[in-house]
C-alpha cells in the first residue's frame, strides 16, 4: 500500500496540472490532504461513488501520463545515480585523507551533487 500511495504521489507531483481542476482537487484532498472518500464526497457535495470513480480514473490519468512522458521514472533514476556518485564520492574521500588537495576537491564535487540532489 505505501508503495501504490508513493507512486501515486510521485506522479501527482509530476502531471497534476494535467488533471482538470475537479480531479485535481478530489486528488489533492485524497493523496495530500489524506482525506477518506467519504470525508472528500462530505466537502464535495459528491457521492462517495463519484469520489471513488474520480481518484480511481485520475490515478489511470496519471499513470498513462507516465508512460508518455516517463518523467518520474527519469527523476528516480536520476536521484539514483546521485546517490551511487554520492557513496562513490564518500568513498574516496575515506580513501585517500593524507592528499588534502584532492579531498578539497572531491568535497567539492559532493557540495555539487548535494545541489543537484535538492
Amino acid at each position: 500500500m505505501i508503495d501504490k500511495l508513493f507512486e501515486i504521489g510521485l506522479l501527482y507531483d509530476f502531471y497534476s496540472e494535467l488533471l482538470t481542476p475537479h480531479q485535481k482537487d478530489i486528488c489533492r484532498l485524497y493523496f495530500e490532504d489524506n482525506y477518506t472518500l467519504g470525508e472528500i464526497a462530505d466537502e464535495t457535495g459528491i457521492s462517495r461513488q463519484a469520489v471513488h470513480d474520480a481518484v480511481s480514473k485520475s490515478e489511470k490519468s496519471l499513470r498513462g501520463y507516465e508512460e508518455k512522458l516517463g518523467l518520474a521514472k527519469r527523476f528516480l533514476s536520476r536521484e539514483e545515480e546521485i546517490r551511487r556518485a554520492r557513496a562513490a564520492v564518500d568513498r574516496l574521500i575515506g580513501g585517500h585523507k593524507e592528499d588534502a588537495e584532492l579531498i578539497s576537491e572531491l568535497y567539492a564535487v559532493r557540495n555539487i551533487l548535494d545541489r543537484i540532489g535538492d
